[in-house]
Order: structure tokens, then sequence, then C-alpha cells
């Protein structure tokens, strides 16, 4: 009853949404009963009622910059066949890029043949779709013409781009800064590609843009009831998906729960998760749960540097998780939080090669030195020098060489996104997303001529928090496969003689078939046309009709026994004239069997139709 009522107390805070509160490069998003301290049902999962845990093709949609312009790629991560000099590096080849500190505007080739590649590693595979080339900024330099290779995570092999069966050769640029785009008419699954020069002016020198998506590991559950702490611990074990504080490469994982209910017990952590959808009609977290989906921290280690070889650039912070939570009733105490990860500090710079030492040496000052400045007594005995005698400056040595430039440092990931879509809340809830912040700036080593800098912060806003209506387009994306799910387990509880919670899920059901799944619609209306209402039991039979019933069965139960009965009389005036027509004993034994087969036949069938008649009026009144 107290329970009751404090949901009563909540109704009012039904139709109340709103945005979060921007405070220290954090979002925190409050609403509810701050005093709720009730209990939360919890019934824990059983054997049958285990969801289903399914791996998705990767996938991702959208076309965007992959990150060569933006530095989201790194240093490390674009290589080359070769190198003109140090400051005609590979990251030099990224659009746009224009020459400053040292560094020319291109990446330039150490050689001119059409052995050359400039190359780019995403990390992981890639759905690519355009690319974009341009020339050297500082320079009559860039390439006209060229072909694409690329190669799948795990495979070294190189593949030739090819359109209609036939290797596609690209007309690429005809001076400088132009920005040429090369649409793929048949996009790419790739991690690694390359860029094959073919033909140039004057030198083989580029920038370029690669455009797509990231792909990323998906994985479905689905179930009649799901509990979170099953699923992180089924993707953990089966599916070998790496939770961890710190990680070499962020999971990336996209995650879809669906079922009737979800519960949330304990402290979930599902720390790399990029996109966490719910579909539900019941939210539960239970006191002091969580899910905490917080960006991890992503490990790093640098190899010792060539004397005046560059830093390497540190990893930018991950993103937080991208929540969105459809749910018509959420329970308890909900907390979920998706913070950025923090950049990386780039690698210093090594100190540049040490000058060659001139191997000359002057003579030693002597005895004779020190007498000529020397430091006598009252009594005139030398006490010593008066001042330090310097030795002779030897002749100078070579040269050092330059001293590396600095890693950049990474950038904190951007906040995550959690967008909850509710129509009745029962408790209270708190969401909170910090954004990430910068790794520490490099060095230079001695003689390196880069600017240092610290990574930037990430992106946190209040809108990356917000509490919505679930109104009618969002009942509209939940999965038609789910409203099935729904419906056989709303017959279950029938069967189980839970007619309440039957209830609700067929009045959810109807809710989001409408205008989707006639089918669907008509079954859950009709269930709830005798669904708890007076006279009528669990399965729709109304005790008023009972009686018509029961006569209409003793109808057809008397033409039964009239036709039983003609067979019986048929088989003794069968006999009655043998004997008659004073046939011997013997053709009269021979008779019988026939008329008792079928009295025999016709008891049989009068049983079975009896006992169907039982059960038929066993459910023709209310249980």
């Amino acid at each position: 009853m107290q329970r009751l009522l404090v949901f009563v107390s909540l109704t009012a805070l039904d139709l109340v949404y709103g945005k979060g509160r921007v405070d220290d490069g954090c979002v925190t998003l409050t609403d509810g009963d701050k005093s709720f301290n009730g209990e939360i049902e919890y019934v824990p999962m059983k054997w049958f009622e285990t969801p289903s845990v399914v791996s998705l093709s990767p996938a991702c949609t959208g076309e965007t910059a992959l990150g060569l312009e933006s530095g989201l790629v790194t240093f490390q991560q674009m290589t080359a066949s070769s190198t003109f000099k140090k400051n005609h590096g590979p990251s030099n080849g990224r659009l746009n890029h224009a020459a400053a500190d040292g560094k020319t505007g291109a990446w330039s080739a150490g050689a001119n043949d059409t052995n050359q590649w400039l190359q780019v590693d995403f990390g992981r595979n890639a759905r690519i779709t355009k690319l974009a080339t341009q020339g050297r900024q500082d320079y009559d330099q860039w390439v006209k013409t060229f072909t694409l290779s690329y190669t799948l995570d795990g495979n070294p092999s190189f593949q030739i781009y090819q359109e209609n069966g036939a290797e596609k050769v690209f007309n690429a640029n005809k001076d400088r800064d132009t920005i040429v785009n090369h649409v793929l008419i048949q996009p790419i699954i790739a991690r690694s590609v390359q860029i094959n020069p073919k033909s140039w002016n004057g030198h083989i020198s580029m920038r370029a843009e690669f455009y797509g998506c990231i792909l990323s590991d998906r994985y479905q559950v689905l179930g009649r009831v799901v509990h979170m702490d099953f699923v992180k611990e089924q993707l953990k074990t089966k599916k070998k998906v790496n939770f961890g504080d710190s990680q070499e490469q962020t999971n990336g994982i996209e995650l879809a729960v669906m079922a009737d209910t979800i519960y949330v017990k304990g402290d979930i952590k599902m720390r790399g998760t990029k996109k966490l959808t719910m579909f539900s009609r019941k939210l539960s977290f239970l006191k002091g749960s969580k899910l905490d989906l917080r960006a991890p921290d992503l490990l790093q280690t640098f190899d010792k540097l060539e004397p005046g070889a560059d830093g390497k650039d540190g990893n930018h912070g991950v993103n937080g998780t991208i929540v969105e939570i459809s749910a018509h009733t959420v329970l308890g105490y909900i907390n979920i939080i998706t913070n950025g990860g923090n950049g990386n500090k780039g690698q210093n710079g090594a100190d540049g090669r040490k000058g060659a030492d001139s191997m000359a040496k002057e003579l030693d000052k002597t005895q004779s030195d020190c007498n000529a400045h020397t430091k006598r007594n009252d009594k005139g005995k030398v006490t010593g020098c008066t001042e330090n005698i310097k030795g002779t400056p030897g002749a100078k040595g070579g040269n050092g060489g330059d001293g590396g430039y600095s890693g950049k440092s990474g950038n904190g990931g951007n906040a995550g996104r959690q967008t909850i879509y509710i129509t009745r809340l029962l408790g209270n809830i708190e969401l909170k997303t910090c954004r990430g912040t910068g790794g520490q700036a490099a060095k230079n080593g001695v003689g390196g001529e880069a600017p240092v800098s610290a990574g930037s912060t990430g992106q946190v806003a209040d809108t990356f928090l917000q509490k919505l209506n679930l109104d009618r387009s969002q009942k509209d994306k939940y999965p038609v496969v789910l409203m099935k799910v729904m419906t056989r387990y709303a017959e279950d509880l029938v069967w189980l003689n839970n007619t309440r919670n039957a209830q609700a899920v067929f009045e959810f059901i109807a809710d989001l078939a409408t205008g989707r799944d006639d089918d669907l619609e008509k079954f859950a209306k009709r269930r709830l046309g005798f669904l708890n209402k007076k006279g009528f039991d669990r399965f729709g039979n109304n005790k008023l009709f009972a009686p018509l019933m029961k006569w209409e069965t003793f109808k057809e139960q008397l033409v039964r026994i009239k036709d039983n009965a003609q067979s019986y009389e048929n088989a003794y005036n069968e006999i009655r004239a043998s004997i008659e027509r004073q046939e011997g004993i013997k053709q009269v034994l021979q008779a019988l069997p026939l008329p008792a087969k079928i009295q025999v036949h016709k008891e049989k069938e009068r049983l079975v139709e009896a006992r169907r008649i039982a059960l038929s009026e066993k459910r023709a009144y209310v249980q």
C-alpha cells in the first residue's frame, strides 16, 4: 500500500521534461522524487527466460571526414614508401595542411617512380565512400593520376580498388590547392589504404582526406526479461569484449537491448561502449545500482627514438557513450554516467645528434702560471694563486643534429550524450556526463622548432543530457520482433493467472502496434476486450453463455446416442432373423462377432466424446 501511495504522488512528474545543467566541464540531469526510498520489485532471471545475445555484422552509417585534416588520425598512423627529407614526412599529407614550423606543405616522396605510396591506418575497419586530394601548398608539385589499394583488419595483403572489374585510375590534381573529390562507386571496407601515384607534375607531392565511417562491432540482446549484469557477463566471456578501465583500443561496440522488462542491479561497468540503445516497457534500477559507461583510458607506450627523431602523437581521448533509452515506465534509482576519455601526452622529441669531438687538446697550466698570480701571507710565504687559472680553450667540435619535434598531445574526448524517453517515473533520475581533458604538452628535443601545446578539451553542453516524452515517433522505433516477444510473454502471464501484468503488457503492445502491425494490434485488443472484465475468465469464456453451451452439448449427445442405438438395433435384428430362419448354430455364431465389434467401437466413441464434453464444460465456467 505504501508503494502505491508513492506511485500516485509521482504521477505529477510524468510530463516534466528537461535537459542537463553544465558545471565545470560536466553536465548533470536530476529528476523525480529525491526523497524516494522505496523498495523496487526484483525478479531474478529464470533459466527459461535467458535472452538471446546475437552478434550482428559490423556496420556504420553516414559520411564524415575520417580525421586526416582534423588530426584525429595521428602522426604514427600515416606512413609512406619514402620521404624526400625529414620535414617532407607523410604526416604533412593532410588535406589543407600548410607549410609551417620548418615542415613543408605536403608529403613528398623520396623518389619519383610508380612504386611510391602514402598510407593511412584507421586503427579498425572503416567503410570508405570518398577521398579528396590536393597538391603541395608551397611548391608547384602535385599528383596527376593514382590508383588506390586497401586491406582489411588482420589481412596483410593489399588489393587494388576496381570498378566494373577493372583497375580504377583516378584523375587527380592540376595545381597546388584545388581540392579534387573522388567518389567510390563501390564503397570499400578497409583498415588501411594506400594512394599509389602513377603520374605527377614536378615531383610526387600530395595532401589527402578520406570520408566514410568507422565500423563498430554490434550486438543485439532480445528477451522477455533482461538483466544487464547477465548481458555484461555474456559479452565479456562469450564475445570477449573488454570493458576494463584501461584498453589498448576502445572496444567501440554498439549494443541494442530489447525486452519487456530490463533490470539494472549493482555497478554495471561497460566502459568503451560506443552506443547503447534500450527498448522496453519497464526499466528498473535497484537501489545503489549504476550503469558506468565512461570512456576507458587508452594504454600507450612509445619506443625509444633515434637522435633527432620526432615524437609520436598521444592518443586522443575516446568520446563518451551515446545512450538512448525508451521505456513506458522507469522505476527506482536511475544512475548513468558517460564521461569522455582523457587525451594522452605526446612523446617528447629526441635530442639532436651530438656534435663530433675535435679531439684537439691544449697544454695544461703549470706551477709557474700559478706563481705569476701568487697570494702570500704576512711573512711573504706563497699560500696559493690569487685567482683560478683557466686552461686554454680547445678547438671547436662539430655541429650537433637538430632535435626532434615533440609529438602532439591527444585531445580530450567529447562528453557522452544521453536521451531518455519515458511516460512515467517512479523514483529518481541522475544522469551525468563530463568532457575529457587534453594531454599535457610534450617537449621538443634540443634544437627542435615546433611549438608545443597541450591537447584540447572535449565538448560538452546542456543538451547532451535530455529527458523527453515517449511520443508516437519514438514508439514507432520499437522493433516488431520485440512486440512479438512481448505478446508471447503476455500470453504466458495469462496462463499463469497474472492477469494484471498481462493487461499492462497488452495495452502497451496495442499502443505500439497502432498503424504498424494490424495483426498484433487486433490480437492485443481482443485480449483486452475481456481480460479482467466481469463475467469473463482469463481465456475469454463467459459464464452467462454456459447454460446455452450445455444445452447444445446435450443435443449433440442425444444424436450420437441415437446413432449408437441404431447400430445395436441393426445387429440384434440380424441375429434374430438368423434364428427365425432356423439357420444352424454355426451360422449364428459366425454372425455374432460383427455386432460385438460394432458395439465396442461405438462405446469407445462415446467415452472419447464424453471426455471432450467434460473438458469443454470445465472451460465454459469462470474458474
